[in-house]
C-alpha cells in the first residue's frame, strides 16, 4: 500500500520512513496513520472563535488542523523518545 497521494504540502514518503515510488513498510502506515491523522484530527478541535454559537466556524478548518499536526508531529520527533516500537521515533533518514 503507498499512501502517496495522501500527502499535503510540505510533506514527502520519506518523512514517514518510506520510499517514493514503491509500496510503504508497515511501520511508514502506523507513522502516517499516528503522527498526519490522528494529530490533524486533534487539530481539528482547537476552538477558532469561541464566540460563535455554531459549532462549524468555532473550530479549527483544515488548513490550521494541518498545521497543528505538522508543528506536533516535528516537535514530538525533535527529542528521541525511548521506546521498544519503532513507529514512536522518525525514521533514521529524515
Amino acid at each position: 500500500m503507498s499512501l502517496t497521494r495522501f500527502l499535503v504540502k510540505g510533506q514527502c514518503p520519506e518523512m514517514f520512513g518510506a520510499q517514493r515510488g514503491s509500496q510503504w513498510p508497515k511501520v511508514a502506515i502506523r507513522r502516517f496513520l499516528l503522527y498526519d491523522v490522528l494529530l490533524h484530527e486533534i487539530g481539528h478541535l482547537q476552538i477558532i472563535d469561541a464566540k460563535t454559537k455554531g459549532g462549524y466556524h468555532k473550530f479549527a478548518r483544515e488548513g490550521k488542523a494541518q498545521e497543528f499536526g505538522m508543528y506536533w508531529c516535528e516537535h514530538l520527533w525533535s527529542e528521541p523518545f525511548d521506546h521498544p516500537d519503532p513507529v514512536h521515533n522518525p525514521p533514521a533518514n529524515i
